[in-house]
């Protein structure tokens, strides 16, 4: 979900944790996995970070995978049947 949301643009942590109803802290940690593996990049502006994605084959990937129908997705295990 957090990959979907900064391909489509650049977030601060606090839009990503609002928009996936998720505490500061712990989308703060995933995002730091992600930089960490290099999947993420941050762009300092005064006092926001925001965080995006580090090439645009990524980004284009994670695109392609949001457009797919849940139920195809379902079907190579990418989402859990809620």
């Amino acid at each position: 979900m957090i990959l979907w949301l900064i391909a489509e643009q650049a977030r601060t942590v606090n839009e990503i944790a609002l928009a996936i109803g998720a505490t500061q802290t712990s989308v703060g940690h995933h995002l730091r996995i992600l930089e960490f593996n290099h999947l993420v990049e941050i762009r300092r502006e005064h006092n926001n970070v925001y965080y995006h994605l580090a090439d645009n084959e990524i980004t284009r990937d994670c695109l392609v995978i949001k457009s797919k129908p849940k139920e195809m997705l379902m079907e190579i295990n990418l989402v859990e049947n809620i």
